[in-house]
């Protein structure tokens, strides 16, 4: 008897573990979770922290156990962020005027969420409030009771750093009638505005070379 305990409780603590490790063991040999361009913060199994620095080389994006935090030319400046090591990516924009944050706030299936940051003038990070502009448009498209969010996360800088590529995923839990489905939005990220909401079908077709690992085709 005493060993049938040991062993129910050796399968209870050690395989969510195992499986947890596995998914995320699936996620490293793909190119960025959400961004094919995405690199993570936080490296190897240990998830030692490191800088992502930008493509003129002149600014990065630094990890600490405290978090992230932007480094230019003045003063390192902390992000206010959430800190998950192996959950974290970051998408610098090519002409490294912007960069973005994907994290979730648990495991692979999220909740996940982007910060978007311009850099204005003055070398200085400026957040833009993306929730706010696409969840009018996500709360319709989820079909989930009870009510839920949608997982979001940057997929791509378009024309250098004045648009995103947005993905917009519905959870993939049994309580919505269409989990996983996705929606993408292309934004100005100076306007603030949406320029184009697109399909999955549209998605999976023209921006598929955008696409992390997270959309690979099943």
């Amino acid at each position: 008897m005493r060993k049938v305990i040991l062993l129910l409780l050796v399968v209870v603590h050690v395989v969510p573990y195992i499986a947890c490790a596995d998914e995320l063991n699936s996620h490293e040999r793909c190119s960025g979770i959400w961004a094919v361009g995405a690199k993570s913060p936080y490296t190897g199994p240990d998830f030692i922290p490191t800088k992502i620095t930008s493509p003129n080389g002149l600014a990065s994006i630094n990890a600490s156990s405290e978090g992230l935090s932007f480094v230019g030319k003045k003063a390192p400046i902390q992000l206010k962020v959430l800190i998950n090591p192996p959950l974290t990516e970051v998408l610098w924009a090519p002409d490294s005027r912007g960069f973005t944050i994907n994290v979730s706030d648990g495991g692979l299936v999220g909740t996940w969420e982007a910060h978007v940051y311009s850099i204005d003038q003055d070398g200085n990070p400026i957040p833009h409030n993306i929730r706010k502009l696409i969840f009018p448009i996500t709360n319709k498209f989820l079909k989930c009771e009870p009510k839920e969010v949608a997982n979001f996360g940057i997929t791509a800088w378009l024309n250098g750093s004045k648009e995103i590529l947005i993905v917009a995923e519905v959870p993939p839990h049994s309580s919505c009638r269409n989990m996983g489905a996705i929606i993408g939005f292309q934004i100005s990220v100076k306007s603030g505005k949406i320029i184009e909401r697109i399909s999955e079908k549209e998605l999976r077709k023209k921006w598929k070379s955008y696409l992390g690992c997270r959309f690979e085709a099943e």
